[in-house]
């Protein structure tokens, strides 16, 4: 996952001997998981103010990943996601407006981003698609996991898009993902552990 691979990178290792003990801590990170994890994300109650160190996070590592890409020249790109130009708005005021006006769960947001690590794979990440591919992966999160989902309408307006670009967005982010949505228990908690290794060092 080239998420996790980021983060080893960007994180501070002062309280892990090497690689291996982080994994470890990852690993106990899963055991601790309780929940039922079936077919769905359980959803919790969290604080605002967790949320947004989650978005500033993810931000961090999509920023890295960008930077990363730009000295990669072979690699696969689709048309639907880029933009003409690069957005005004930056991935961190993005990610925050979503959540503003969606209300999205901190598991949710979550789920979106490793529905990213699995379109990171084929899709080379710039500048030009972050915003769509990020705001269409976020959609389906919510999409499959919440309980409350507002109409196409709302979420085009949100994505600063129209609701026919919202569709062809929505269908080939699902196709990319093979429309397995699925996320095993293990996937999650290790991003989740990641991530809240990674708020803790920033």
């Amino acid at each position: 996952m080239w998420f996790l691979i980021l983060l080893k990178k960007m994180s501070d290792y002062s309280n892990y001997k090497d690689i291996v003990e982080f994994e470890e801590y990852l690993d106990k990170k899963n055991k601790e998981f309780n929940s039922s994890f079936e077919s769905e994300i359980s959803s919790e109650t969290i604080e605002d103010n967790n949320i947004y160190k989650l978005s500033n996070s993810i931000n961090l590592v999509l920023t890295e990943l960008i930077e990363i890409n730009k000295k990669k020249n072979n690699f696969n790109t689709n048309d639907i996601f880029d933009s003409k130009l690069i957005p005004n708005i930056s991935i961190l005021d993005y990610i925050n407006r979503i959540i503003d006006y969606s209300k999205i769960e901190e598991n949710t947001l979550i789920a979106g981003l490793i529905y990213i690590d699995k379109i990171a794979k084929v899709i080379k990440i710039t500048n030009f698609n972050i915003h769509k591919i990020l705001f269409s992966c976020i959609l389906i999160a919510i999409k499959n996991f919440e309980d409350e989902i507002y109409s196409n309408n709302y979420f085009a307006q949100i994505g600063g898009i129209n609701n026919e670009e919202l569709l062809k967005l929505e269908l080939n982010i699902s196709t990319l993902l093979d429309f397995k949505f699925f996320i095993s228990e293990k996937t999650f908690e290790q991003f989740k552990a990641a991530l809240e290794l990674m708020n803790k060092n920033n």
